[in-house]
């Protein structure tokens, strides 16, 4: 939900304010403390429209989040350093399950980016050390091209995720 491709992710508001939400509903599958914080009351706001429609939303957003949690966590327990979030929007993974080891690089439009860096600022206690912002118009950029650019080493293997932003993308 980039309007014009110019304005910050309203998806990664909404996407944000679901997880946050699905940390306090169902702890034992989400956990994200920062999540409420950056989806705003924007983001909350969202919410209201997919409810009435999808009322199992939030709970569909706690199984994907466990989901992709544990298999990053897997692949970096089998050694993996290097973990790629495509679309990343407010994804905070690299924040909660980072490792010394280990570097998330959080791919998305320099929209989003801003605004997530704006977010980010309004938190104190986010470790924003734990992830490598890497701005990238995927419709116009080479997003491998924008990760060597921030640190991505392409000689060492990597687990790639992109749970959304495809089905927004021009064909």
């Amino acid at each position: 939900m980039q309007e014009s491709g110019r304005s910050a992710s309203k998806t990664a508001l909404l996407v944000a304010a679901y997880r946050g939400r699905a940390a306090s509903t169902y702890p034992h599958l989400c956990t994200d403390p920062w999540a409420r914080a950056l989806a705003g009351a924007e983001g909350l706001q969202l919410t209201e429209t997919p409810d009435r429609l999808y009322p199992h939303m939030e709970l569909w957003v706690a199984m994907r989040t466990y989901f992709l949690d544990r298999t990053v966590q897997t692949f970096t327990a089998d050694g993996i350093q290097q973990i790629v979030i495509l679309g990343a929007g407010l994804d905070s993974r690299g924040a909660r399950l980072s490792g010394d080891d280990c570097r998330y690089f959080l791919v998305d439009h320099p929209a989003s980016q801003a605004d997530r860096q704006k977010r980010l600022k309004a938190l104190p206690d986010y470790p924003q050390s734990a992830e490598t912002a890497v701005p990238c118009d995927f419709e116009e950029e080479s997003f491998i091209q924008q990760l060597q650019t921030c640190g991505f080493d392409r000689t060492e293997p990597a687990l790639i995720l992109w749970e959304g932003v495809v089905y927004y993308l021009r064909e």
